[in-house]
């Protein structure tokens, strides 16, 4: 799907803190996901709630819409609650607004699903607090959002296919090796489709811009202290640093999607 870079831009017009060269009247809004404790994994994550902490400030320094009940933190971030998160942040913005995913926590993979589009035979995931989403469930919700301009943030191991580790020396990982048991009873009214076609897909997502944290060649991604004496996920540390002007190289006071190769 959208998942063969580390950085897929072809929004655009990513501009955060500041419109440039975006209509005055264009929103932000935005989801942030953080998972340091899951209900199944073994390995725990120090970082990924420090992440979306960091970045809710950041985002809302920059008056991107963000309300906290789409701030989920460990608990919170259950499949359910994440779906229907994304589900209310599109009812309340209008076509032509940015809606920003960002996700902090545990990438895994899982046995291709059908349609099995992938040359690997493996889906990537999103490893939720309860369950787990895939790529190709990600997908769907893009392109159904094709009224928006989508950024979508994955600071997490098969992030780039969608893996999250500590500190260099041990280094702790953002893979969980999980297998779900799905209740279909409590998520049937928030199930979503699976697409394949991934050359297909990728034609169809031209309103997304997807960052990720590890690339096909490079899945390990580790955590590490910065400045303020915290762990977190290089990538969530230095969009943050993006959002607060750091990326700016032309000085306009805008985060261009050109820019983005700061990260």
């Amino acid at each position: 799907m959208f998942k063969k870079k580390t950085l897929f831009v072809l929004l655009l017009c990513v501009s955060v803190y500041h419109l440039a060269a975006c209509s005055s009247v264009v929103r932000q809004h935005a989801l942030v996901v953080g998972i340091d404790n899951y209900k199944q994994a073994d390995d725990r994550l120090k970082g990924a709630v420090n992440d979306a902490k960091l970045l809710t400030k950041s985002l809302r320094d920059n008056q991107v819409i963000l309300p906290n009940e789409r701030v989920l933190l460990d608990e919170q971030a259950t499949r359910a609650n994440v779906i229907q998160a994304w589900r209310n942040m599109l009812a309340q913005a209008n076509p032509g607004d940015t809606l920003i995913f960002t996700y902090a926590g545990h990438g895994s993979q899982k046995e291709d699903a059908e349609p099995k589009d992938e040359p690997d035979k493996q889906d990537e995931t999103l490893v939720l607090y309860d369950d787990e989403i895939s790529d190709d469930e990600l997908t769907d919700l893009f392109i159904k959002a094709k009224a928006y301009n989508i950024l979508f943030l994955a600071d997490a191991c098969h992030a780039a296919g969608l893996t999250r580790d500590g500190e260099p020396a041990t280094c702790r990982s953002r893979f969980a090796d999980t297998t779900f048991h799905r209740q279909a009873s409590p998520l049937s009214t928030i199930e979503i489709s699976t697409l394949g076609d991934e050359q297909e897909n990728t034609a169809r997502l031209n309103h997304l811009t997807f960052i990720s944290a590890a690339d096909s060649d490079n899945v390990s991604v580790c955590e590490y202290t910065f400045e303020d004496g915290q762990a977190h996920g290089a990538l969530s540390w230095f969009f943050a640093k993006a959002l607060a002007g750091y990326a700016d190289g032309n000085h306009n006071k805008g985060l261009e999607r050109d820019e983005l190769n700061f990260i």
